[in-house]
């Protein structure tokens, strides 16, 4: 029978949570004689994770797992999902009970009516005061940034077709931003309001590290969106922008000697220095922008090749 949906979890250090996630999952979906699949994929656990999931793969096999060699982190977890995912749609939830599977059906409904990718918007916010307001502003900032009208580019739970999937290239945290990736390659979004649970069990490891971290991603989310086939566009600010100051700091001590105010070797020093700094400095910026758009270029033709899967249940690598 054809898989309708996929839904792909990243477990990492979950394993008091496993066991009522899955009852949830199906109080919520086996009402809708949804066909469906879920790929946890285990991202390198410490705890008994992966004995939970053999375990609830034994009762019911449309629970599967996908387990790492290592902990890759949440872009590369859903890589590995997305690639073994058969369904038409394909899912994304997290694995510590915040997401309400129940709102699922709304996404796929979303999708049914012409969305490429549905989203979820958490409008209330279950962690401390400071943490939401701050994801809050974030939300906002990158909001204007990238000119989108959702409210939360980096909820978990996600509703997306086959294609969409397949097509992705997530790395390092650039999960965070599957929804400008998405809109990138011409995809409709649409977002729909969803619930959020907080937390029961273990602690959430998106601490305040993790906002100067995501800040980096979007650069590169931004460069490769919206220069990698127009690199001058971008690069050509930053080089005007040196070549001026280099030209300034040039102009004022050659007044200063033609002008006989102060001698131009007196000088020479600080203008070796300004220039020094200022090469040093775009080279840094342009090699590491560069760099990037080289590894999505390459990522991107064996988008799998990251991602080291050590064994699966249920599942044919």
């Amino acid at each position: 029978m054809t898989t309708q949906l996929s839904i792909v979890i990243p477990v990492y250090n979950e394993a008091r949570n496993l066991k009522p996630l899955v009852s949830t999952i199906k109080e919520s979906l086996d009402p809708a004689s949804l066909q469906y699949e879920v790929l946890f994929v285990d991202d390198g656990s410490t705890d008994d994770s992966a004995a939970c999931l053999q375990k609830i793969h034994q009762h019911d096999s449309r629970f599967k797992m996908i387990c790492l060699n290592k902990n890759f982190g949440k872009s590369e977890a859903y890589m590995a999902g997305f690639k073994l995912a058969s369904g038409s749609l394909v899912a994304t939830m997290d694995g510590d009970l915040q997401d309400d599977p129940a709102d699922l059906l709304q996404l796929i409904e979303e999708v049914h009516r012409g969305s490429d990718l549905a989203i979820g918007w958490k409008k209330t916010g279950k962690s401390s005061k400071g943490t939401f307001l701050l994801s809050k502003l974030f939300n906002k900032c990158i909001r204007s940034l990238v000119k989108s009208p959702l409210h939360d580019l980096n909820c978990p739970l996600r509703v997306m077709t086959q294609d969409v999937a397949k097509r992705l290239y997530i790395y390092s945290s650039l999960h965070r931003y599957i929804p400008i990736l998405v809109a990138s390659l011409g995809y409709r979004i649409n977002e729909v309001e969803v619930s959020n649970h907080k937390r029961l069990h273990g602690v959430s490891r998106y601490g305040y590290s993790k906002y100067l971290e995501s800040f980096f991603d979007l650069m590169t989310v931004l460069f490769v969106t919206y220069f990698r086939k127009r690199p001058l566009q971008f690069l050509g600010p930053i080089g005007l922008i040196a070549f001026l100051i280099g030209f300034t700091i040039d102009g004022y001590y050659c007044f200063l000697g033609l002008t006989g105010i102060e001698r131009m070797r007196n000088n020479i020093p600080s203008l070796v220095l300004g220039l020094t700094l200022i090469m040093i400095g775009v080279q840094i910026v342009l090699t590491g922008l560069i760099g990037e758009m080289l590894s999505r270029e390459i990522g991107a033709m064996n988008p799998q090749s990251q991602t080291s899967i050590k064994s699966t249940i249920g599942l044919e690598i």
